[in-house]
């Protein structure tokens, strides 16, 4: 799956010790959007300009700017009906008509060739190349890291232009099994963006941190009895080299099959333990 672990992580969150058996799911949520319907426009705004609201002296960066609304980001205050809103280079105005509403948008990718259907989220994510480099807790033990590189398609292009990089919006990290996307999400991470780069057309690269670690759940990893987080008949880890074509990933499935020194799971332990 591309997930670059150090040998202490992959011990010790036993869900990403076979990281094969796994989809990575990216979904950046961008809630700084908001829009304005106005009218009596004089002039003509710039993109990226900051506009001003005349009464209210809230503040935001236009995005984008049909006939109407208008689109904002990083919007300080909340603009007023009926107030004249200026832009700061263009000198432009014009006049809300309506209350300014937010314009979240949700972007989903899966690190795979092909797009996935996760059923448990009832959404499509996007297939795309990503990377994913998990690094170590500073010296104070505060929370670590993580660094997520993905290709830049069109839409992931644009939301970071517009946004100033997404910087501050949300990114959660999931594990699905491959084997059964009716299943939820066995890992479940959530971080915010710290910093953005763009080495290159293709490439876009995240500095993601964690938020909220209150909010966090722990302890982070569970060994269960079952289900067997092998992946069927994948060379290292479930070795199952027979002519069964598919397995329910249960310790008697594995002993049908002659194959239960390579179960993946830990059947002493009824009722799962947290570590």
């Amino acid at each position: 799956m591309g997930l670059t672990l150090t040998a202490t992580q992959s011990t010790g969150k036993n869900v990403l010790a076979n990281p094969n058996a796994w989809i990575l799911l990216v979904e950046f949520g961008i809630t700084g959007i908001k829009y304005l319907g106005y009218g009596g426009a004089v002039g003509t705004f710039y993109l990226g300009e900051t506009v001003t609201g005349g009464t209210s002296k809230a503040t935001g960066r236009l995005i984008y700017n049909g006939t109407t609304p208008m689109y904002l980001y990083d919007v300080v205050g909340t603009f007023a009906n009926g107030e004249t809103v200026t832009g700061a280079i263009s000198g432009a105005t014009c006049v809300p008509t309506g209350a300014q509403a937010a314009y979240d948008r949700t972007l989903r990718y899966a690190q795979e060739k092909a797009d996935v259907e996760w059923v448990t989220g009832g959404d499509t994510w996007t297939a795309t190349s990503m990377d994913l480099e998990y690094v170590s807790k500073y010296i104070d033990g505060s929370w670590q890291d993580v660094v997520l590189r993905i290709f830049s398609d069109a839409t992931l292009n644009k939301y970071v232009e517009d946004c100033l990089g997404l910087e501050g919006e949300a990114v959660t990290l999931r594990l699905v099994y491959s084997g059964n996307l009716a299943e939820a999400a066995a890992v479940t991470e959530s971080f915010v963006i710290r910093s953005c780069s763009q080495q290159s057309a293709e490439w876009i690269q995240f500095g993601l941190g964690q938020e909220k670690p209150l909010t966090l759940a722990f302890p982070n990893s569970r060994y269960e009895s079952e289900p067997c987080r092998h992946k069927f008949k994948n060379a290292t880890s479930c070795q199952y080299a027979g002519a069964v074509a598919a397995c329910s990933r249960t310790l008697a499935t594995c002993i049908v099959l002659a194959n239960e020194e390579h179960f993946g799971a830990y059947p002493g332990i009824p009722g799962g333990v947290f570590k």
